[in-house]
């Protein structure tokens, strides 16, 4: 079925996501610099589990997410590649005073697949990094934009 072209224009109209908040974050005194964060889809466990503060599955082999050695899996969350992305962006010799790190990826698990599951979800990670402090408005509205 075509689109009607009242539908399509309202649809080419609506912002992206992470366009949305970084115009919405950039203001007269500071800009929100948008960090995009594609990585590799294999990644260590420590990056996958530990320095996440997850404590990984009692026995890797067996867990939900695929192994592919002892020291490394395919990303059980697309939030593995963070702890990798905050590296880069310490290393950053001009860092941004706010910075959206934005993660879209696949993640890969053992789940049960089924009419509401897969084991391949497509996910965007977001996280806003600022030098100012960020409160609960500042979630909320990330939040809603969203939505």
């Amino acid at each position: 079925m075509a689109l009607s072209a009242e539908q399509l224009s309202r649809d080419l109209v609506i912002p992206d996501l992470v366009s949305a908040l970084q115009a919405a974050w950039n203001h007269e005194r500071a800009s929100c610099a948008v960090r995009w964060c594609r990585g590799p889809r294999i990644v260590p466990i420590a990056d996958n589990y530990y320095r996440l503060g997850y404590d990984p599955p009692m026995s890797l082999g067996q867990s939900a997410t695929p192994g592919t050695s002892t020291r490394s899996a395919c990303c059980a969350i697309t939030t593995a590649i963070v702890p990798s992305a905050l590296r880069h962006l310490a290393a950053e010799r001009h860092r941004p005073v706010d910075v959206l790190l934005a993660r879209p990826g696949i993640s890969y698990r053992r789940d049960a697949i089924d009419w509401q599951n897969t084991g391949t979800p497509q996910q965007l990670d977001r996280w806003r990094i600022s030098k100012r402090e960020l409160a609960g408005p500042d979630l909320d509205e990330m939040i809603v934009r969203a939505a």
